[in-house]
């Protein structure tokens, strides 16, 4: 079936299912694969539901089926239960950029989903509260390191570990560099991060991404042995990568003037000292 004939047969099953009780269904839409456009034959259909309260969903069908040999997952959703700025990243993701609306009574489902987008100061906050946090890591604008820029004391280096003799504990640390970076750029393209099933795949097609960026990504993320000269050729593909993510920001005016200003009284606490 195409998408056309999908919509039409959600619409026709849920109606043969609920006959005179349809008129409880507020909307229905297509997520996961149909959603982000992305189903192929190893995709399940999943099909939203969409509710005014949650006292109307009872005892509609939710839950996996296999209906004519393929499986649909069908979920529910009550309006008056709902708060998309309070979501989680994956759930914002999914209702603002990956929810295909086929029937929405009285568009108030449209609106719940243009709530779960991104704000400018969501997108501003994330963008450097990451920038701050790669720092931490040694992972900083152009490699400075023990200099002030922007309000910040760049003072921590990213070869702490190989000093104290730990290569593995460093490339770990790299690691959680390369996850920053991908939250970061999420960020500048104004987006939610996406559940880890997906969000490695998806952010080499974001709308804008740093030059070269899967084969520097690929090698960034790649361990070729525990050395101090492979944490350092991780490191550098690392500073290119991030010191563009900033230039850009800089360029969004999404990065204050005084990064301190803005960063500490958001972010830090005195009864936490540990780095996350």
């Amino acid at each position: 079936m195409n998408l056309e004939e999908l919509k039409q047969y959600a619409m026709n099953q849920i109606s043969s299912i609920l006959g005179s009780n349809m008129n409880v269904v507020s909307a229905l839409a297509f997520q996961g694969g149909l959603g982000r456009g992305k189903f192929d034959s190893l995709s399940d259909i999943d099909l939203l539901i969409g509710f005014e309260k949650i006292e109307d969903s009872k005892g509609i069908i939710k839950g996996e089926h296999v209906i004519d040999g393929k499986k649909w997952s069908v979920f529910h959703l009550s309006f008056d239960k709902v708060s998309p700025k309070q979501w989680r990243d994956k759930l914002r993701y999914v209702y603002g950029y990956e929810t295909l609306i086929f029937y929405d009574r009285n568009g108030k489902f449209r609106e719940i989903c243009r709530e779960s987008l991104l704000s400018e100061e969501e997108r501003k906050e994330r963008t450097v509260y990451k920038i701050k946090k790669l720092g931490n890591r040694g992972i900083t604008y152009r490699g400075i390191v023990n200099e002030d820029w922007r309000g910040i004391r760049w003072g921590d280096q990213y070869d702490l570990w190989v000093f104290r003799g730990d290569n593995f504990a460093a490339h770990m640390r790299l690691n959680q560099a390369v996850e920053l970076l991908i939250d970061l750029i999420y960020s500048i393209n104004k987006l939610p991060v996406p559940s880890p099933k997906w969000k490695h795949h998806l952010v080499t097609e974001l709308s804008w991404i740093p030059e070269d960026f899967r084969r520097v990504l690929y090698e960034a993320s790649t361990v070729i042995d525990m050395t101090p000269s492979d944490v350092e050729r991780r490191y550098h593909c690392l500073i290119s990568m991030v010191t563009q993510c900033i230039e850009k920001s800089i360029q969004l005016d999404l990065l204050p003037e005084d990064i301190g200003s803005y960063y500490f009284p958001k972010f830090s606490t005195h009864s936490d000292n540990t780095e996350d």
